[in-house]
């Protein structure tokens, strides 16, 4: 029985040691340096709230809606912009694509600008507009 229990017990030394070894290769290798350049910007485009029906299921809130544009500043956006907008407006957003922010923008040139992969389209629904059902529901 003794020697059964060393040779676990070296097994499981073996086993620890090697996943030390893995864990150190995996944080000094080209993991981190790649997750260093990584980067997350939050753009926040709208609050939802839920939609009010009435007894036959019309909506009485959210029935308008507007496109919104978010771009992201790439070269590929920008040529996307370039041929979509016309200069006035491409140099408004121009500016701020080559500092390195996120734009965004509504349009009625937004349906075109959706073919673009780094430029996304959003639908953002108005809760409250001037034709609403029930004005009262806030």
């Amino acid at each position: 029985m003794g020697k059964r229990t060393i040779i676990s017990f070296s097994l499981f030394c073996i086993a620890i040691f090697s996943l030390i070894i893995r864990l150190y290769i995996i944080s000094n290798g080209g993991f981190s340096d790649a997750s260093s350049q990584n980067s997350t910007k939050t753009l926040n485009v709208g609050t939802t709230r839920g939609v009010i029906y009435d007894r036959n299921m019309i909506p009485l809130t959210g029935r308008e809606s507007y496109k919104l544009a978010c771009v992201l500043p790439t070269a590929s956006a920008i040529g996307c912009l370039k041929e979509n907008l016309n200069e006035e407006e491409f140099e408004l957003f121009y500016k701020k694509l080559i500092e390195g922010s996120l734009v965004t923008f509504t349009s009625n040139k937004c349906g075109a600008l959706s073919q673009c992969p780094d430029i996304a389209v959003l639908d953002i629904y108005n809760r409250y507009c001037k034709n609403q059902l029930a004005p009262q529901v806030r």
